[in-house]
Formats: structure tokens, sequence, C-alpha cells
């Protein structure tokens, strides 16, 4: 299993249409399961498990994160972007659909 990082957020569901707290799994930064906030400065660190290996340059990065709707228990992508070493937006990724399939009629 993979370590990755939390990104604690109010999203509006692509699946759905619901607006729920969500708790986004990302994989950059320093990856020890860390529980973070748009606002909140990304540890880079500087030993362990990281991603990308070093600071990128200006502290700006965008990364992909994964979801699962707390309503409807459907999944969706979302990006992160990363200013000045602050995480500073979450946004649904329309282009990636997840990975659950809609449920049929």
């Amino acid at each position: 299993m993979g370590m990755y990082n939390h990104l604690d957020a109010d999203m509006k569901c692509p699946r759905c249409g619901e607006q729920c707290a969500a708790e986004i799994e990302f994989r950059f930064g320093l990856l020890d399961l860390r529980r973070y906030a748009v606002g909140d400065a990304v540890d880079w660190g500087v030993k362990g498990l990281r991603h990308p290996r070093t600071r990128p340059p200006d502290g700006t990065y965008a990364g992909e994160g994964y979801a699962e709707c707390r309503c409807c228990r459907k999944d969706y992508f979302v990006l992160i972007r990363v200013e000045a070493d602050r995480i500073v937006s979450v946004e649904v990724d329309p282009a990636k659909p997840g990975h659950i399939p809609p449920t049929s009629a």
C-alpha cells in the first residue's frame, strides 16, 4: 500500500451533485498521512518518502487527488494547486472519470 496525505475540503460531487465534506487522498509532499486544508502549507520534507523528490520551483505544484463522495459513495478525481508552498485550490477534474461505475437503473 502506498503512502499518501489527506486534504479536507467541501466539494460538490460531480456524480450526484450534492455538496459534501470530502476527504481527498493525494500523493505529493512528504507522504506521512498528514491532514491538510486549503490554505495550509505543504511540507515537502527532506527525509522519508516524498514526491517530488525536492521542493518544486517557487513551491508551485499541481497534483491529482482522489475522493469518494460521502453522499452517493461514488468516486471522483480532483486537481489540487499549490502556490508558494500553500494549497490554494481544489477542483473536480472533469476530464478524469472515477473508477466506480454508475448504478444502472
